[in-house]
């Protein structure tokens, strides 16, 4: 149970420090543990009535009420899922791309392929960190829409 209990405990620690990654990215006055607390809170929402309710419209709510406007509340829940994302991705890139699964005998991928679904996972994650390091702008463009520069409200 006390196992239990400290990786549940780990798990929001990590969850809530990718608010904080926002924060720096964002730049918003926001104290720490006002951060750490609203992840907190969103995580346990999210965990208990789905993605849209707590990691997204709650996040939204929560910020806007502290002074953050919709647009940094945006950059924000962006770093917040990308950095997750990116997480999963790297942790099945390596375990698929090593073989460190054993597959049912019925799945049709095989372990050649999900090893080529490793690689390529782990190929992305280089190409957006490539991307973070080296690109020289700091905007994106998306179809008609214009996106402002991410730094700026």
């Amino acid at each position: 149970m006390l196992m239990g209990l400290g990786i549940t405990a780990a798990s929001f620690i990590v969850f809530s420090s990718y608010d904080l990654l926002g924060k720096f990215y964002t730049g918003h006055e926001i104290p720490i543990q006002k951060v750490l607390l609203v992840a907190f809170v969103c995580y346990a929402f999210n965990l208990n009535l789905g993605a849209w309710v707590g990691g997204i419209a709650l996040r939204y709510r929560l910020y806007t009420k502290f002074g953050l406007s919709v647009a940094t509340v945006t950059r924000v829940l962006s770093v917040s899922l990308t950095t997750n994302w990116l997480g999963y991705m790297l942790l099945a890139g390596v375990i698929f791309s090593l073989g460190l699964i054993d597959l049912p005998e019925h799945w049709q991928v095989g372990m050649l392929g999900l090893r080529f679904i490793g690689a390529s996972l782990l190929l992305v994650c280089l190409f957006y960190l490539a991307a973070c390091r080296f690109s020289r702008r700091r905007t994106w463009h998306c179809g008609a829409m214009r996106s402002h520069s991410l730094r700026s409200d």
